[in-house]
């Protein structure tokens, strides 16, 4: 569990890592096999998530998306959300980065607002939190297509149809014996 800001930070510092792990080898998906390719991915994909929901803790949108569900559940969905994705896509690794620089400041500003919760009346949370929390998803969405999360989710997905996912070196040491 995060407890400090320099947590944060250093938590994004690795998240950036492993989202560069992942954007090299969607860059090279069509050069290799279909099993190294999921062999690959997979653990940068599982650390990803794992990081992304350490962060997503810490800044508070769990909590976030609780609140507005609960509060704006009359509210009807942004379906105009998934259309400002696709239309923003990132193309190169400057709109990457200035991206997650973004997410970064959009981030900080929905912690500071998550630590404050208690001190404002619940309508105003929500109105203060609800375009942040937006925003963040559509970000993470194109980040999501950029580094190849999405597609690396569904490759080993398929790679593994309905068995149990086999760790990396179970999956590496059949192919090796079936190849000799």
């Amino acid at each position: 569990m995060m407890l400090t800001h320099e947590h944060w930070e250093s938590t994004r510092s690795a998240l950036l890592l492993l989202e560069q792990c992942l954007a090299s080898l969607h860059r090279e998906k069509d050069t290799i096999p279909l099993q190294w390719y999921v062999i690959q991915a997979e653990p940068f994909v599982d650390h990803v998530r794992e990081l992304r929901a350490r962060i997503d803790e810490y800044i508070g949108l769990l909590d976030a998306e609780t609140v507005i569900a609960t509060y704006s559940a009359e509210a009807e969905p942004d379906v105009e959300a998934e259309k400002r994705v696709e239309n923003n896509v990132l193309e190169t690794d400057e709109h990457w980065e200035t991206t997650r620089a973004a997410l970064q400041n959009l981030e900080s500003a929905l912690a500071s607002i998550y630590r404050k919760k208690d001190t404002v009346p619940l309508q105003e949370y929500v109105i203060q939190i609800e375009p942040i929390v937006d925003h963040i998803h559509e970000l993470h969405a194109q980040i999501d297509e950029y580094i190849g999360l999405n597609h690396a989710e569904k490759a080993i997905a398929e790679f593994y149809g309905d068995k149990e996912p086999e760790t990396a070196l179970a999956i590496g040491e059949s192919t090796i014996a079936t190849t000799h």
